[in-house]
């Protein structure tokens, strides 16, 4: 890469470069070899330890991959059928769910309607019981995308239930393992003590930061740790499978069909998008203050890793810049919505997205 090229990732990133701050790790990779790779910032403020190569993010939804992943391996092993219906009131399927058109209500909606906050301690116990009082869809399973959580969360019961281990257990062994991600794991319990883990702080945007626990390690839809330079090694796999057979990669990146005929961004654990034409596929994440952003440009043997324990940027419109960079286009990270694409004003009542403090908005 050159001194340019350089200078102008680093002017990218430089708000995780401005003192006692915390930071994060962004790798860039093309054609298997290293263009970009530099740590900013701090893991933990307190003691002001900074942020290492070898330092472990909890990376919130990027864990989606593992565990569409993970069903794929027992579908290739004939376990499981993609069609197959779980036993619910209105019969939805596995792929169905790893798509996001199940219609399930998300999980920590129904944690709010119950009085429970993001920031209260959450256990898989408590999301068995909120997904066990659902009493109907969103929407009639295929007709619509809309992303849920709790689709990946019965996804790994399925995949604990059919390969008689802790879920957990099997993606290491049978992903982790395999890929030399020596550094990543799943979380079991938010009490578990994780050697080398970046803290979570949000950033006020004035240089103030505070401290935002993760009270939960709820696997399935989130609670993989690990690190930039393993998370290339998947990124891999979605370039030149090696390891993952190829037949599950391409499910991975296919689009989902809705019953319309139009194809949704939702793929398999994966999320795709165009930029200049190109087609790219990847998966961003956010839990307390974490943020992530993992994409690849197949076309282009382009992978880009950004992984923060910090609010300051958002991720995925970094990660575009990034990749327009190295890959000398025009920055085209600020789409122009036409007029008529506008969502539609609707009256009633509205549940906030307020993390912190969830409330009902009567809207007329």
């Amino acid at each position: 890469m050159n001194s340019n090229m350089t200078e102008q990732l680093d002017q990218l990133f430089r708000m995780w470069d401005r003192g006692l701050c915390p930071g994060a790790q962004v790798l860039i990779r093309q054609h298997g070899k290293t263009l970009y790779e530099k740590c900013f910032g701090y893991g933990n403020l307190e003691n002001k330890l900074k942020i290492h190569k070898e330092s472990i993010f909890h990376v919130a939804s990027i864990s989606k991959e593992f565990t569409v992943m993970s069903i794929l391996l027992l579908w290739k092993e004939g376990k499981l059928d993609l069609n197959e219906y779980i036993n619910i009131e209105t019969p939805i399927t596995i792929r169905q769910m790893m798509n996001n058109v199940s219609g399930l209500r998300d999980q920590w909606e129904l944690l709010f309607l119950r009085g429970i906050k993001i920031n209260d301690q959450i256990d898989m116990d408590d999301i068995n019981t909120t997904i066990s009082l659902q009493k109907s869809l969103n929407f009639e399973p295929q007709s619509q995308y809309l992303y849920s959580n709790t689709g990946f969360h019965l996804l790994a019961l399925i995949v604990e239930k059919l390969s008689q281990m802790s879920f957990p257990q099997f993606v290491k062994e049978r992903i982790f393992t395999p890929l030399g991600m020596t550094h990543s794991f799943v979380r079991e319990s938010f009490t578990q003590i994780v050697p080398d883990l970046t803290y979570s702080y949000q950033d006020e945007g004035d240089d103030t930061f505070y401290y935002n626990p993760l009270n939960y390690a709820l696997y399935g839809p989130t609670s993989v740790n690990t690190c930039a330079s393993d998370l290339c090694k998947v990124l891999d796999e979605y370039i030149h499978p090696n390891v993952i057979d190829p037949e599950i990669i391409e499910l991975m990146k296919k689009p989902v069909l809705l019953s319309n005929g139009k194809t949704a961004e939702y793929c398999g654990g994966l999320i795709t998008h165009k930029l200049h034409g190109l087609d790219v596929f990847g998966h961003g994440g956010a839990d307390a203050a974490y943020r992530g952003e993992i994409i690849c440009i197949p076309e282009k043997e382009l992978e880009l890793v950004l992984i923060s324990n910090t609010t300051t940027y958002a991720m995925s419109k970094l990660a575009d810049k990034a990749a327009c960079i190295v890959l000398g286009l025009p920055d085209c990270t600020e789409p122009v919505v036409p007029e008529h694409e506008n969502a539609p004003a609707r009256s009633g009542v509205f549940l906030t997205a307020l993390p912190d403090d969830p409330m009902f908005v009567d809207i007329t």
